[in-house]
């Protein structure tokens, strides 16, 4: 990705910072190793939503489950959370979904949320994943419990709508 593709975005510009407040694209090899693909299916979703997004990270080196999409180069992943007050998360994940059958080849792309971190993942990998992190502790260190994705939504109906 170039530093001039941010031009083609509605929502999202070169200056992005995460949730932490640091520039993700000002690191030149993020830019290089980010593909803009996924930006622009993020761009589109966030069009879909009318909500803003927070990208929590594109490509990076280390952090993630050791066959990540965030280390292949280029990347075409990204985790982000979506800023909504009117939704509670299970209705903001089933909006995503909806939106992103809408705006790409839902079929071709892994998909996982993590309803203890407020977040969710989507790569252009080509085919379908689904998944569901649940954030755990063990022996006093993080780490992430993966299950069905069903399963998943099953536990976020239940937790955000009582059924």
């Amino acid at each position: 990705m170039r530093k001039e593709d941010f031009t083609k975005l509605k929502y999202f510009s070169y200056d992005e910072k995460n949730h932490r407040g640091e520039y993700l694209f000002h690191n030149e090899e993020v830019l290089k190793n980010t593909d803009f693909s996924i930006l622009k299916t993020l761009d589109e979703l966030r069009k879909f939503l009318k909500e803003p997004i927070v990208i929590l990270c594109t490509w990076e080196k280390s952090g993630h489950s050791p066959n990540s999409q965030h280390y292949k180069i280029p990347c075409k992943a990204v985790d982000f959370r979506v800023l909504s007050d009117k939704h509670n998360f299970y209705k903001t994940t089933l909006r995503i979904i909806d939106g992103l059958n809408k705006v790409t080849e839902f079929d071709k792309c892994g998909f996982g949320f993590y309803p203890y971190g407020n977040s969710f993942h989507l790569d252009l990998r080509g085919e379908k994943a689904r998944w569901c992190g649940l954030h755990q502790i063990k022996d006093g260190k993080p780490y992430i419990d993966y299950i069905k994705f069903e399963d998943g939504i099953t536990l976020i109906r239940k937790m955000y709508m009582g059924v």
